[in-house]
């Protein structure tokens, strides 16, 4: 049939001429059938659109758009907390070892498993650091896992009687290692992520205060182990992205999640915690496990998708951020691992009453010795952070005296040296035994040296029988 149609009659028709073919000029109009309404600026044709994957459309997953107008747009989340598990040994800054079997590292994995069928053996690793529930942005936990190679056809289950969790969880106070597998409490106490049960099933698991709750899964399966081969020698991604209204777990890809658990879930409920560190155990049950088990965490990492309170954070440790006073003031803590603490002291019964520079003990990291004046180490920064003086009188006298700090920029201080501080002390009575004591520690404290500066300490006071006592304290750093 040809694609042209000749017009006959009186009306004449709305075309476009392209290259000798007449286009039809049509009309854009909408309505319901027996209705037709134009187009216009003030009657827009009616269009509704998501954001979304074919896959999330499919389960009511989509971008959407706030009460007041603003699109809500998850981004990527920042890196708080990962572990490649890089060496042979855990970073100490990031875990906690514990179990009557302890984890290892080798070969870019952590292998967190008792290591033999031993009944009711344990093994696990926490982080040092616990991550806040999140509020309207997402807190995600990704990791790789590879586990025993038993597993040729989908819904095998992996070697029984054994409890794996792998999340974000605390443990109970009481927690022992025999477990008993439960429809409704487990050997967690506030926890969200994946669990392989005494079955050798794996499920989506959330506890709220011991309370076991398994959310049912998308498709319909009873575990995630149907339609898959997850114990079968070969590494497999997991994540689990919570927010305070809804939890999702995605296995092996995040286009389409496993489960949802949210506030429109009946009898929807939250790890009864604030914060909650990352977790991975086995625990075996009182009965001997199928097999010896294979339990290999490849990579581990926490994202939050909150960009409002961006913050100064380590390089290495993202989760060691600056902290604020609740007057506004920014705290900054200079320690490190190769802080020092300094105090240099000086004790007499007979102080000089005229201006003396004194000789001080001087220990430095608990070497001990005897100096005029503080030279700095090599390398670092000598900060002083406090004087406490005080002044004891033996006689019917009111008692005072003068402390002061002298630094020489360019060697060693002596009595000429400019004064950075003074410390002033005097009594309330003259009377025998009467003490004046003056502790001063200013915020940043007084004086930071480095390279070839010094600091020297000297006193004057009323009475050479007064019994002085006067120390310095700071770090190096």
């Amino acid at each position: 049939m040809a694609d042209n149609t000749v017009q006959t009659g009186a009306d004449t028709i709305a075309t476009d001429d392209i290259a000798g073919i007449k286009h039809q000029r049509v009309k854009v109009q909408y309505g319901a059938d027996g209705s037709a309404t134009d187009v216009s600026s003030t009657t827009p044709l009616p269009v509704t659109a998501t954001v979304t994957t074919p896959g999330l459309a499919a389960i009511g997953i989509r971008a959407g758009v706030t009460g007041y107008g603003a699109a809500r747009v998850s981004p990527e989340g920042t890196n708080v907390f990962s572990d490649a598990f890089n060496g042979t040994s855990f970073d100490t800054n990031q875990w906690v070892t514990s179990g009557t079997v302890l984890p290892t590292v080798a070969t870019g994995a952590a292998q967190v498993r008792p290591g033999a069928t031993t009944a009711s053996a344990s093994s696990a690793i926490s982080s040092v650091p616990a991550f806040p529930w999140p509020g309207v942005n997402f807190n995600g936990l990704a990791f790789t896992g590879r586990f025993e190679n038993i597993d040729s056809v989908a819904g095998t289950p992996g070697f029984t009687n054994a409890h794996r969790f792998y999340g974000v969880g605390s443990i109970p106070a009481t927690w022992v290692a025999a477990y008993t597998a439960s429809a409704t409490s487990g050997p967690l106490l506030n926890a969200v992520g994946f669990e392989s049960d005494v079955d050798g099933l794996m499920y989506p698991v959330v506890y709220d205060n011991g309370v076991r709750v398994r959310p049912a899964l998308i498709n319909g399966n009873a575990n995630l182990n149907v339609g898959r081969t997850l114990y079968n020698g070969q590494t497999h991604q997991f994540v689990v992205v919570m927010r305070a209204d809804v939890i999702i777990w995605y296995v092996d890809g995040t286009d389409v999640p496993v489960a949802v658990y949210s506030y429109a879930t009946a009898g929807f409920s939250q790890p009864d915690l604030a914060a909650l560190p990352v977790r991975f155990h086995q625990i075996n049950a009182a009965a001997a496990t199928s097999g010896v088990t294979e339990n290999r965490i490849g990579a581990a990492g926490i994202g939050d998708t909150g960009r409002n309170a961006a913050a100064i954070a380590d390089g290495t440790y993202a989760f060691r951020k600056a902290q604020v006073s609740a007057g506004g003031a920014l705290a900054v803590n200079v320690a490190s691992a190769g802080r020092v603490n300094v105090t240099a002291t000086f004790t007499s019964t007979a102080a000089a009453i005229a201006d003396t520079l004194l000789t001080l003990a001087l220990n430095k990291g608990g070497t001990a010795t005897s100096v005029n004046t503080i030279p700095v180490t090599a390398g670092k920064t000598l900060r002083i952070t406090g004087v406490i003086l005080s002044l004891r009188t033996t006689t019917a006298a009111l008692p005072f005296g003068l402390a002061t700090l002298r630094v020489n920029y360019a060697g060693a201080a002596v009595l000429a040296s400019p004064a950075v501080a003074l410390v002033g002390v005097s009594g309330s009575a003259a009377v025998i035994g009467n003490t004046g004591v003056v502790p001063l520690s200013p915020d940043g404290g007084f004086v930071d040296l480095t390279g070839t500066a010094q600091v020297g300490l000297s006193f004057s006071n009323n009475a050479a029988t007064n019994v002085t006592n006067i120390t310095v304290v700071g770090y190096e750093f």
